[in-house]
């Protein structure tokens, strides 16, 4: 049977003080109304309903609390745009690659990888390397246009058969 934390009036009114602190961005004070809520008398239900959160992640949030305090309340591990390589470095990396490639080397995303965390020295999943891959228009699949080995234009043109067209073609139909 699940644990029921009880959480004390006194919890729910510091919630409600940190709640109106300058310093709370919007997710954190959804998380802090969840307690001040619960210290409040309110069923999990009922705070879904008013904090828009799901069913599974209230009690969560609950429990989180009862073991850490407000602590894990007001810490958000998740960022946006946590870019810790500028637009001009990766810029820079990916030329020398495209370099390389121009030269006729098979490169592959998974060597580009490994030295672009060696190099920035981060810590990258292969899909966040892709969506790099991507902000600098490289392509997974094939990062040059054109072979290195490929003739000029005027070889090209000058390489295909010239047959008329049967636009062109005086041709009587019988």
């Amino acid at each position: 049977m699940p644990r029921e934390y009880k959480i004390t009036k006194e919890d729910a009114l510091e919630a409600r003080r940190l709640m109106g602190s300058v310093q709370v961005d919007k997710k954190t004070y959804r998380r802090l109304l969840v307690i001040a809520l619960r210290g409040e008398g309110k069923k999990n239900s009922e705070i879904v309903q008013i904090t828009g959160f799901a069913e599974k992640y209230v009690p969560r949030l609950i429990s989180k609390f009862f073991h850490n305090g407000f602590e894990i309340l007001l810490e958000d591990k998740r960022t946006g745009n946590n870019r810790r390589v500028s637009p001009r470095e990766e810029q820079r990396f990916f030329n020398r690659w495209k370099n390389r490639a121009k030269k006729g080397r098979i490169i592959t995303t998974q060597e580009m990888l490994i030295a672009f965390r060696e190099e920035f020295n981060v810590e990258m999943t292969r899909n966040a390397f892709y969506r790099v891959l991507d902000r600098n228009n490289w392509s997974k699949t094939q990062p040059r246009k054109i072979h290195k080995k490929a003739a000029d234009a005027k070889t090209q043109r000058a390489s295909k058969k010239l047959n008329p067209s049967p636009e062109n073609s005086e041709s009587v139909i019988i």
